[in-house]
């Protein structure tokens, strides 16, 4: 009898859909959680990624004003 459910392709479909709708709740509640109540490691994770740009920008500027193409002859 099983094995004439695992020959049928839409066996193989409802079990993939049936674990994915089995772990849709912990990952809902995950990133319900991540946005409403951040740990303060993903608080610090979020300030340095968000903060990277900046220190390269700021690097940038300063090359460009310490190069010599501003300088008058």
């Amino acid at each position: 009898a099983i094995y004439h459910f695992v020959a049928c392709p839409s066996f193989w479909l409802v079990l993939i859909l049936i674990l994915v709708a089995a772990g849709m709740p912990h990952f809902v509640l995950k990133l319900i959680k991540q946005q409403f109540r951040p740990s303060d490691v993903q608080i610090a994770r979020e300030m340095e990624k968000n903060l990277k740009p900046y220190h390269l920008s700021i690097a940038s500027l300063e090359s460009t004003v310490n190069s010599n193409s501003f300088r008058r002859s």
